[in-house]
């Protein structure tokens, strides 16, 4: 194919390539928004086919699922190699009074460490109780219980664990205060895995599912209220043609004053 052909078609089917382009970008857009957003996402889309002039209701849902499931797999892709090595991250517990940072939060190094360090805003002689559950299986790999140091009006303990490569969480708890964390050990191409069969799929599904039936729900609610409506669509050419020469063929001519004479001739 040469370019020019291919400029053809680009041209012929501009309005299509736009749409399918629109629905990749508002997709990803939308997952990274979160949520809220990602349920909205059927409702803009359906608005910016109508906007561009996609009208035919396969074209929209073909290019919007279409759009969705490309859109879903690039975010994951990029999301992946972006999170597969973020040095740490903290977290703590809804009454602020437990804080854990984790180091490294997300790693591709399998040879690595945690280093997890937990700030108790108390002075306390307590330890500090300690669980890890494999993040898919909730299979518990280690647990145990440390002592801390109190520095002030606060009370700090230091954990270090080797896991091998997988997805895990961590329960942290004294006094009856506790805190989840996460530890990831994985390549770009396992996370993106472990992500996508499992967040990604369901954000498809769920999305994809809302598009179609929006696309159609509307479609036969405007089919419906044109035909209770009595709305007519437009006719060909060739049909007003046809009805005027019926119309000629019903209206008789004037009679003139020969044709007249020559009734009265016939008759007698």
């Amino acid at each position: 194919m040469d370019v020019n052909a291919i400029k053809q078609l680009f041209v012929k089917h501009k309005k299509k390539i736009g749409g399918f382009f629109v629905a990749v970008v508002l997709m990803m857009l939308a997952l990274y928004l979160g949520w809220l957003i990602t349920l909205v996402y059927p409702v803009i889309l359906f608005f910016v086919f109508r906007y561009i002039g996609i009208k035919k209701p396969m074209s929209r849902v073909a290019l919007g699922v279409g759009g969705i499931v490309v859109g879903t797999i690039i975010f994951f892709g990029i999301f992946s190699v972006l999170w597969a090595d973020i040095p740490s991250h903290s977290f703590e517990s809804s009454d602020n009074m437990l804080k854990a940072t984790v180091e490294p939060y997300t790693t591709s190094d399998y040879q690595k460490n945690f280093t997890i360090s937990v700030v108790y805003n108390a002075p306390t002689n307590a330890t500090l109780s300690y669980e890890i559950k494999d993040a898919f299986t909730l299979v518990t790999i280690k647990d145990g219980k440390v002592a801390g140091s109190i520095k002030g009006n606060t009370t700090k303990y230091t954990i270090s664990v080797f896991l091998d490569e997988g997805v895990y969480f961590m329960n942290l708890s004294i006094n009856n205060t506790y805190v989840i964390v996460e530890l990831i050990k994985e390549k770009p191409s396992g996370l993106f895995q472990l992500l996508f069969f499992n967040q990604g799929i369901m954000a498809m599904g769920i999305v994809s599912a809302l598009y179609v039936m929006l696309t159609y729900a509307i479609h036969i609610t405007k089919a419906g209220a044109m035909r209770v409506g009595g709305y007519q669509p437009p006719r060909k050419e060739s049909e007003k043609e046809s009805d005027k020469n019926e119309e000629n063929q019903g209206v008789q001519e004037p009679k003139t004053e020969e044709s007249k004479e020559d009734e009265k001739q016939s008759d007698g």
